[in-house]
């Protein structure tokens, strides 16, 4: 059976890159491969990506358990603009965004992701794969389609941040084929808890990375964070402990575009998991600080002196042909003139010979 981490890095994958408009080739761990999409797959495909939904089957041949991985709709930009710096207002987007009853998986979809999914398999079966070997996982919106397609084909799924949702004409019991996990204090959360949703608290794993006010809370709900969390078991302790953290690796902001912690994920993913990496060296050193008296420092100093680091690594790690912007209202100031750097530093730079 796919691991945890399997199923997040996957998860993760296919939030990113070319099925979701990017032109980035995203890392896999070693041993994954993203399937081929046979002609009807590919139409479901494009159905499903008109609805706000994207669907990418996966494959480990070692194994051969295949994956497939779901993305839903983005919920910062559909959440409106108070949502993001009040909580009623956040709780009243919510509601707006999935209804009362959570994400509705209705008939159309459902048929989308069904066609998908089983002329994906039937391609892999023909390839001496066994169908008996299929996963589901997915990530927000696109768990709650996960958690769907698991319930109605009798599979395994794991889930990671997800909606509640409600399947057209099904019951909304839970299921023992659902695991979850999520970040403590990412918005979804809060839907969860007013909402019916179908896996059980005994499968349901939350993991503590310290308080975040509203206005970073959706930073938590990324991916992305979840995948890190996961891959080395120190950094949900030391977020705790240092609250710059979230800001200095995510920038307290809801789009991965904006953040420090992409190279990181990377890189590790090109090494293996829990194998020596850009994002382990960084979490060694920001170990390091507090004992360095690194920290006797106003809190922005701190927040820099991280991001510092994650650049450092980052950058060392080989992502130097993706360069990103900052974000507009965290762009650093010019050297001379006050006027914004149009590159974060570090990133897109290739290291001298």
């Amino acid at each position: 059976m796919a691991s945890l981490i399997e199923c997040a890095h996957l998860a993760w994958a296919v939030g990113i890159g070319p099925l979701s408009g990017g032109s980035h080739r995203t890392p896999l761990l070693p041993g994954w491969k993203a399937l081929q999409a046979p002609p009807l797959a590919a139409q479901a495909e494009q159905a499903l990506h008109g609805g706000g939904f994207g669907a990418r089957a996966y494959l480990n041949p070692s194994t051969g358990d295949m994956v497939v991985a779901y993305r839903g709709r983005d919920l910062p930009s559909a959440l409106p603009g108070p949502a993001r710096q009040d909580l009623p207002e956040l709780l009243l987007g919510l509601s707006l965004v999935l209804g009362r009853q959570g994400v509705e998986i209705g008939t159309e979809l459902r048929r989308q992701a069904i066609t998908h999914c089983l002329a994906v398999v039937a391609s892999a079966q023909r390839q001496g794969q066994d169908p008996g070997r299929l996963f589901f996982t997915g990530h927000g919106m696109g768990a709650a389609l996960a958690a769907s397609m698991a319930v109605w084909l009798g599979r395994p799924a794991t889930l990671f941040a997800a909606a509640p949702f409600t399947v057209a004409g099904g019951g909304q019991d839970c299921h023992d084929a659902l695991s979850h996990v999520s970040v403590q204090g990412e918005p979804m959360g809060y839907a969860r808890h007013a909402m019916p949703f179908a896996v059980s608290a005994e499968r349901d794993r939350a993991i503590e990375a310290g308080p975040a006010p509203v206005s970073k809370a959706l930073a938590l709900h990324r991916m992305d964070l979840h995948l890190a969390l996961l891959l080395d078991e120190r950094l949900p302790a030391l977020m705790q402990r240092l609250p710059e953290l979230l800001p200095a690796l995510c920038g307290g902001s809801p789009d991965p575009a904006h953040d420090l912690i992409g190279p990181l994920i990377e890189d590790q993913l090109r090494q293996g998991a829990g194998a020596p990496s850009a994002l382990r060296r960084f979490i060694d050193d920001v170990e390091k600080l507090p004992l360095l008296s690194a920290f006797d420092t106003p809190p922005g100093g701190r927040q820099a002196l991280i991001a510092l680091l994650a650049i450092l690594h980052g950058s060392q790690a080989g992502r130097g042909t993706r360069p990103s912007r900052w974000p507009a209202d965290e762009a650093p100031p010019g050297p001379a003139s006050g006027t914004q750097h149009q590159h974060r530093p570090g990133i897109g730079v290739r290291e001298p010979a």
